[in-house]
């Protein structure tokens, strides 16, 4: 059928309109690798779930950079949680590289999550080490930022590395 991972992974924020206060993550997760086609594709599920490590609260609590300007405040990123899926391919015995997509839920609202993987795994399957980056489109705008059409949306973007133990027996 496939291996399941259980996963530790550290996030490191690459952009957000508040990087600052979003620096660092640590998480836990889940991830499996399904092989329906006994071919070198597989199939992949991934859960997430990360929280905010490094909240230092630099100035950019308003959109527009200020902190008395009367525009909505702009919501910290204190944890997530993606639920992906996607395919990976194994060209070889030990190395990986893959693309899942799926929802990412920030501050209650759900957002788009885009997650493209490459990784290596040990001879026998028993660890995997991945390297990986989180795009989470349109994150959380507030009303008066979305009707000010000289605004651009942001994005929040991370760079994860993931460590893995297999739980099940190949």
């Amino acid at each position: 059928m496939g291996d399941i991972f259980l996963e530790v992974q550290y996030n490191h924020t690459s952009y957000d309109v508040t990087k600052g206060n979003n620096k660092a993550f640590l998480g836990l997760g889940a991830q499996a690798f399904l092989n329906i086609t006994n071919t070198k594709l597989n199939v992949t599920l991934e859960v997430t779930g990360d929280i905010n490590i490094m909240d230092d609260k630099v100035g950019r609590y308003r959109w527009d950079g200020t902190f008395d300007s009367g525009m909505p405040l702009i919501d910290n990123v204190g944890s997530m949680v993606t639920l992906l899926a996607g395919l990976s391919h194994q060209p070889v015995k030990r190395f990986y590289y893959g693309i899942a997509a799926g929802p990412g839920f920030i501050n209650g609202n759900i957002h788009l999550a885009l997650k493209p993987a490459i990784g290596y795994m040990t001879g026998n399957h028993r660890w995997t080490g991945k390297l990986s980056f989180i795009n989470i489109y349109n994150r959380e705008l507030p009303a008066v930022v979305i009707q000010n059409k000289d605004y651009k949306m942001k994005d929040f973007g991370m760079v994860s590395f993931t460590i893995g133990l297999r739980l099940n027996k190949s």
